[in-house]
């Protein structure tokens, strides 16, 4: 279905609603995330580690260690062997990694011990899973890409990506794959438009939930 018939199916269903609850979602414009929520993200990890006194005991600065961390892998990228296999992870690798699992709360709250591991230079954990969330990642139905792909973003939004990259701690892995040229090439996915990233407008009141924690949907 596309956003016009959703939104005219919705009104005419909407008489029979009173309120909505709507949880981790994006807006019309909002498929391609902001590289800078990666940093509010890691600024408040932050701050629940240093309140935690088991975690601040080892691990004071949780965001100056993944910095370093992430940064060293930058400068000289790393080869681990996992069950007899050369994995090599780079700073893309590490970052694109985190940035798609990190709308799950249980990879949230293991985060300050991987990067700790890292740091004291042990790479099993995120290669492993550098094979296992990239390298072997099925690829799915065709469609998550298509939709992915066809829902685009404005110009404004665009450019904000752009200017926050350079600086992000993440980089832009928050949008992996889908802000790589070669891979937008490949899927040849038409673009629906600013119609459909629009704005969209409803007077039927509505809350709307977002985990402070969800690097996700942030």
């Amino acid at each position: 279905m596309d956003r016009i018939s959703a939104l005219r199916t919705f009104g005419v269903i909407r008489k029979h609603i009173e309120r909505a609850m709507l949880g981790g979602i994006n807006g019309p414009d909002h498929r391609r995330r902001m590289p800078k929520d990666a940093d509010v993200l890691f600024s408040r990890l932050d701050s629940v580690v240093r309140a935690t006194p088991s975690l601040n005991a080892v691990m004071p600065d949780f965001l100056g260690t993944t910095r370093r961390v992430l940064d060293r892998l930058g400068k000289e990228p790393v080869t681990v062997v996992v069950d007899s296999q050369t994995i090599l992870v780079s700073r893309e690798d590490a970052a694109a990694v985190i940035a798609i699992q990190s709308g799950e709360q249980a990879y949230v709250r293991r985060l300050p011990a991987m990067i700790g591991a890292m740091d004291a230079g042990n790479y099993t954990s995120i290669a492993r899973q550098v094979r296992d969330v990239i390298k072997n990642r099925p690829l799915g139905t065709v469609m998550t890409y298509m939709m992915d792909l066809a829902s685009g973003v404005s110009d404004a939004r665009a450019k904000a990506i752009r200017d926050q990259v350079p600086t992000a701690l993440l980089g832009n892995a928050i949008n992996y794959p889908f802000d790589d040229a070669e891979f937008q090439s490949a899927w040849s996915a038409p673009d629906l438009g600013p119609s459909f990233r629009a704005p969209i407008r409803t007077s039927i009141p509505t809350l709307f939930i977002s985990g402070t924690l969800d690097g996700r949907t942030s």
